[in-house]
């Protein structure tokens, strides 16, 4: 690997065929998104910020941390490290992340509201333990009802998805380095990520189910904050083979910094030419919503006066008195105006995508 300075993995702004293979795979729901920290953009009394930042700033100064002790740009991991180097209580870490989450009460960020209002996504993924994305989901799809199903992992309680992918009636959130509460059962420093990461490979500890999909889908690394062996380490725990051997699936790391550094792009294009670069996490998702958004024009004429067509995820099972519509992927435009013009009307549809 000590040609990393000169072999470069193309940063890409995906041409039309790439984003058009992306649209029909997620409108085919063989796409998973996987939130992480650089989505979240909050508004505070400073101004836009990202929200660990912010938190790592307020966390500092409830525990009483010597902010001049730490880097100029310090994280949470810096704040929690002073902290127990000082004698502290690591539970107490995580009791005022909770307040101060709660105090605050975020809007969820654009970018997540974008992401959220493509209802083609039926699971998510997020490396984060707040509720912006689930609260996304929710004011974008369900008028602000908590109506998103949402799963924690944590190395002593582990959960999994309660069915298989094509079997789940909502959208799903599913935390994979845990959700925020009064105990220490998420991520909020450099150890335990690294606990989290040791117990998620250990086969007796592993979400099966979501691994199972993770395996099989194309994924979306949206935001991430992965330092160079962390996001090959996440990559191969995620496809769950060697990178370099063939598969059918592939991802996008839409993020600011993969594409800066060298010896990971060199990597990815040395070991996994499957996965694509994209320079800039909200750029990405405000493209992805902006070109979904178009291909779905021809069903918005049909909207009822008042307001604009919403379409929801299809249901896993086909409720009682439905319409049932199956089509050939060429004429998904044609079926989405039929549906538009059916529940406008009242008339519950149902609708299978193609194979």
């Amino acid at each position: 690997m000590n040609n990393a300075s000169t072999v470069r993995a193309p940063i890409s702004t995906l041409d039309d065929d790439a984003w058009d293979d992306l649209l029909s795979f997620i409108e085919e729901r063989r796409v998973i998104p996987i939130v992480g920290p650089e989505l979240l953009q909050v508004s505070t009394e400073r101004g836009p910020r990202l929200l660990y930042d912010w938190l790592a700033e307020k966390l500092a100064a409830r525990l009483n941390v010597d902010t001049a002790e730490l880097p100029p740009a310090y994280t949470l991991n810096d704040v929690i490290c002073w902290f127990l180097a000082a004698r502290g209580r690591r539970e107490e870490a995580y009791v005022r992340v909770r307040s101060l989450l709660k105090e605050a009460q975020f809007e969820p960020p654009q970018a997540l509201r974008h992401l959220a209002a493509i209802t083609d996504f039926d699971l998510y993924v997020s490396t984060t333990f707040d509720a912006l994305l689930e609260g996304a989901i929710n004011l974008e799809r369900f008028g602000g009802a908590a109506s998103t199903d949402v799963l924690s992992y944590a190395p002593n309680r582990v959960a999994d998805l309660p069915s298989e992918r094509d079997r789940l009636t909502r959208p799903v959130v599913y935390h994979l380095f845990g959700r925020v509460s009064a105990s220490p059962t998420y991520v909020l420093s450099d150890e335990d990520l690294l606990e989290f990461i040791c117990a998620l490979q250990n086969e007796h500890l592993a979400p099966e189910k979501l691994f199972h999909e993770l395996e099989h889908s194309h994924l979306l690394f949206i935001g991430s904050n992965f330092t160079n062996w962390l996001a090959r380490l996440f990559l191969r725990m995620a496809k769950r083979q060697r990178l370099s051997d063939p598969r059918d699936v592939g991802e996008v790391m839409a993020d600011d910094h993969t594409g800066q550094d060298d010896r990971l792009m060199a990597f990815l294009q040395q070991v996994s030419v499957r996965t694509r670069i994209y320079m800039g996490a909200e750029r990405f998702v405000d493209e992805l919503h902006r070109r979904w958004q178009a291909r779905r024009k021809p069903a918005a004429t049909a909207a009822p006066i008042g307001g604009a067509a919403r379409f929801l995820p299809p249901s896993r099972e086909m409720p009682g008195n439905a319409v049932f519509i199956s089509y050939a992927r060429e004429d998904l435009a044609a079926v989405q105006q039929i549906k538009a013009g059916l529940e406008a009307a009242g008339i519950t549809t149902s609708r299978r995508p193609p194979k």
